[in-house]
């Protein structure tokens, strides 16, 4: 048995289907990796911006706990404890804003009426104090 020396010869139809395949992998790869990429992207956003959304949370519910005053007595050390709380709440959200553009007049909303609750600490009293810290 011995092999044939010739030339090998393609017929123009499998010539055609073979460039369109090649064309198209050429095309469809990159396009795939760039939308996997911002897919990616995008969940380590959301990732990122919920992780500030259950800080926020804990922030403003220890806060409450402490306006509240039933764990912890209402004293000077618990005020600035829960003004502390209410301050990085406010600057949670504004970083927050920062990632979430769609939403950043609305967090800025929240941010700034949690960062002007602390002016009026020092003229509140404890059924204010109750109100506020269960309407969080």
């Amino acid at each position: 048995m011995s092999i044939s020396k010739g030339p090998i010869v393609f017929s123009r139809r499998l010539f055609y289907i073979l460039v369109l395949c090649l064309i198209i992998l050429i095309v469809t790869v990159p396009a795939v990796v760039y939308w996997s990429e911002q897919r990616i992207a995008e969940h380590a956003r959301w990732d990122t911006e919920l992780n500030y959304a259950r800080l926020f949370s804990i922030n403003v519910g220890s806060a409450a706990e402490f306006i509240n005053g039933t764990f912890y007595p209402w004293n000077n050390e618990s005020e600035r404890s829960a003004l502390t709380l209410l301050v990085q709440g406010e600057t949670t959200l504004l970083m927050l804003g920062d990632l979430d553009l769609a939403h950043a007049n609305q967090l800025a909303i929240i941010g700034n009426n949690v960062g002007e609750s602390p002016s009026a600490f020092y003229q509140i009293t404890q059924s204010q104090r109750v109100s506020f810290s269960t309407h969080r």
